[in-house]
């Protein structure tokens, strides 16, 4: 862009900036007291009331229920060293003491380095201000809030000293990982009580807030000691602490606690759903003492936590999610990850092929389950899968393609789906997608955002539930603090394939259960299990195992994680310990039943000989020996031709015609 071009946008993004700044000094310049245009007034009851709680309860509501919050590790000032109060206030708020909730001096100053960088990198909030925005006001980024947020923040100042402000404070921010208050981030991040922090300790703690996600010590701990580096070279600066103390905590290597104290993934997506049905923010849910009734299955979820922690393996995190298929409500959903892993997005490998891949070209009907596939070297403009095992297969069928999650054939399918159509398909079960996913790749779970867990486990919940998309729900049932329901559950039954589609998937990942990458789930319960496995890596180690299995009652969603830049040994795959995790707790809920063969679906022996030699799908008829006769199931909508020709009786010897060869190019 050329500086003639640059000029006018200069001059009208300096027109806007001084337009805001008159209007926050015009407004602010009135007595706090007049609400003018319905601001929000200073609400006292909210700083005394910090405690700001959420109950999540199961149905029994007895002992499942958990309180949420950060009331549970309350710090008096007066408990806190020097140096975990200077901290703060050197990075977040060096004028706290001189200004009066509004610092004017740093506002300008951050006017000018947005204008000079040309883009807004540097705020201003002081310390009173981020108090009041995470006690009375959202996060949403408008001048009218932000008005109201000075307005408000005058007032307190007018009204409550300086370690008043500073305490409140203190006990409400964020630090991340579901983390209110310095009290439980002590705990959290260092496993000791706050009054017992080291100077780099906290120096640490008071970097993360301004921007958890980035400097979280769990996940980016060289981001997190870099912002604790500035933070003590501001207390330096700022005359806080002097050059032995600053060389020494500088010198000093974080002691993350990284086991115990697990976020409650459960509870974290009950408050992210409720959020949602009840479009409110954070900080007026906390405020709102409202009661979650969930279908959470205390006993279950005390179990899968017990499994996977005695399953754990060094420099990974487990997530598992058990749902009822009937209801669509989510019974148990345990980590054993330090972060919060409630919407992690990982990439989903394999997981992903029955709805990117084989639903979309069964319901497209461009194949049976029988199809053969020739399993190849194969280019498509540039791009060359491979099999995780580096061998080509040769003519494979769909159903075995799958049962052994071979990639080639995979990428096949989807290409002759179109990946349009496979991805139109794929929403319907409840997958999200960016528009840069709209690859052959995306075969292979190449995806720029990944998925959740739980957007995995209510797809395969769809297959279990013959093809009719549930959302999968957390919250039951709303209540406020007086006891009236403001949210009750009725979510919505949308087809998203045909039946017959999701029982021939369904049928072929039952042997994929029984003999291929989820054999280890065979025979665990006395019921008919599905399951599907998926592995992401490279050659120097995996990043994520996933195992799905359902029966007609329940799915289980199992996914092992490599936490931070760890790699697990390419030994740990889908079909290994999270396939073991999946039997475990199939065998713990016990499922009986089988699934049903809709009447839409009808099972037809071929002819095996024909099928391996000459990849032709054959009705077997008389003349063909029993041991080459195999059953197949078949969409009634969509048989083989030689076959409706046999069942109306006008065909007598198959081998006059040419029945369909059945390729894939």
């Amino acid at each position: 862009m050329s500086s003639k071009a640059k000029k006018p946008r200069i001059f009208i993004v300096i027109t806007l900036i001084a337009i805001i700044v008159a209007g926050i000094v015009f407004f602010s310049l009135f007595e706090p007291g007049i609400n003018l245009f319905g601001f929000c007034p200073l609400d006292e009851a909210k700083l005394v009331d910090i405690s700001r709680t959420i109950t999540v309860s199961g149905p029994e509501k007895d002992d499942s229920g958990i309180f949420y919050g950060d009331d549970k590790i309350f710090c008096p000032i007066e408990s806190l060293s020097d140096n975990t109060l200077n901290a703060f206030i050197a990075i977040e708020d060096k004028r706290f003491y001189r200004h009066h909730g509004v610092d004017y001096v740093r506002i300008l100053a951050a006017i000018k380095n947005n204008i000079l960088s040309g883009r807004a990198k540097e705020g201003a909030s002081t310390i009173t201000q981020q108090l009041v925005k995470n006690t009375h006001l959202s996060n949403e980024k408008t001048l009218f809030r932000k008005i109201n947020e000075i307005r408000i923040a005058r007032e307190v100042e007018k009204k409550y000293s300086k370690r008043e402000i500073l305490e409140n404070y203190l006990n409400v921010i964020y630090f991340g990982n579901n983390i209110y208050g310095i009290g439980a981030a002590a705990k959290r991040y260092f496993a000791k009580d706050a009054s017992m922090l080291t100077l780099s300790e906290s120096a640490l703690l008071a970097g993360i807030i301004n921007s958890p996600a980035n400097y979280d010590p769990l996940c980016h701990m060289e981001r997190a000691v870099y912002r604790r580096n500035l933070t003590l070279k501001c207390m330096l600066q700022q005359k806080m602490i002097d050059t032995s103390a600053y060389n020494a905590a500088l010198a000093e290597t974080p002691a993350i606690a990284t086991d115990g104290n697990c976020p409650d993934v459960f509870v974290s997506k009950a408050i992210r759903e409720a959020k949602q049905e009840l479009n409110i923010g954070k900080n007026t849910l906390f405020a709102g003492h409202y009661t979650i009734c969930s279908q959470r299955d205390k006993k279950l979820s005390d179990m899968c936590l017990q499994i996977i922690n005695s399953r754990r393996i060094d420099g990974t995190f487990t997530e598992v999610i058990v749902a009822d298929n009937t209801s669509g409500a989510c019974i148990a959903n345990v980590s054993n990850s330090p972060i919060d892993a409630s919407n992690l997005r990982r990439m989903p490998g394999s997981i992903i092929k029955p709805f990117v891949c084989y639903a979309p070209a069964i319901e497209k009907k461009l194949v049976y389950t029988a199809t053969p596939v020739l399993d190849e070297k194969i280019d498509f403009s540039g791009y060359s899968p491979e099999n995780y095992d580096k061998k080509y297969h040769g003519w494979v069928s769909v159903s075995e393609s799958l049962i052994h999650s071979y990639n080639i054939p995979a990428v096949k399918l989807l290409h002759d789906n179109g990946v349009n159509y496979s991805i139109n398909v794929a929403k319907k079960f409840g997958l999200e997608f960016d528009s840069s996913d709209k690859s052959l790749a995306l075969a292979l779970g190449a995806m720029k955002n990944g998925v959740t867990l739980s957007a995995i486990a209510e797809s395969y919940m769809t297959l279990a539930r013959g093809g009719i998309h549930a959302k999968l729900y957390f919250n039951s049932a709303i209540f406020d603090n007086k006891g009236q329901c403001v949210y009750s559950h009725n979510g919505s039954n949308d087809r998203a394939v045909g039946d017959d589609t999701a029982f021939l998937i369904t049928d072929m990942l039952t042997k994929c259960a029984k003999e291929g990458t989820a054999k280890r789930m065979h025979g665990c319960t006395p019921g008919q299990i599905a399951a599907k496995t998926g592995t992401v890596g490279n050659k120097n180690g995996n990043t994520d195992a996933y195992c799905v299995a359902y029966s007609p009652e329940y799915t289980v969603a199992v996914r092992i994680s490599a936490l931070g830049d760890n790699l697990m040994p390419n030994e740990i795959s889908g079909g290994t310990e999270p396939t073991s995790i999946a039997a475990e707790i199939m065998r713990v809920l016990s499922p009986s039943a089988h699934f049903e063969v809709p009447a839409s679906v009808v099972s037809i022996d071929i002819n095996a000989k024909e099928l391996r030699r000459h990849q032709k799908i054959i009705p077997a008829g008389s003349e063909c020996p029993e041991r080459d006769k195999i059953s197949v199931f078949f969409s009634r909508s969509n048989m083989p031709y030689a076959y409706d020709l046999w069942f109306s009786g006008m065909l007598d010897n198959f081998d006059k015609f040419d029945v369909f060869d059945a390729f894939i190019d």
